[in-house]
């Protein structure tokens, strides 16, 4: 990470956990996937953006925002293009 960059309070460093807990009980794809995340996180900071997710305290549906490292808002990001989920199968 860019000794620049700060890293979020809730963000685990992989490396870390890894090494302190017992990688044979996680799934290769599983830290596989949890890799690619990481890169996707890094790209998006490098771009000075992050993605940050909501829960309305008055409850609702989940939201998801393109936001500035600043905070300022981008974009609303649908949740379906977050997870890359197109919907059921028409089968």
């Amino acid at each position: 990470m860019d000794a620049g960059v700060a890293r979020a309070d809730n963000v685990i460093d992989l490396l870390e956990w890894r090494a302190t807990r017992h990688p044979e009980t996680v799934p290769g794809e599983v830290l596989a996937e949890c890799d690619a995340a990481g890169r996707v996180y890094d790209a998006l900071l490098a771009q000075g953006h992050e993605l940050r997710f909501d829960v309305p305290e008055s409850g609702g549906r989940v939201r998801a925002e393109l936001r500035s490292v600043d905070g300022d808002v981008v974009r609303t990001v649908a949740l379906t293009e977050v997870v890359g989920f197109d919907g059921p199968s028409a089968a």
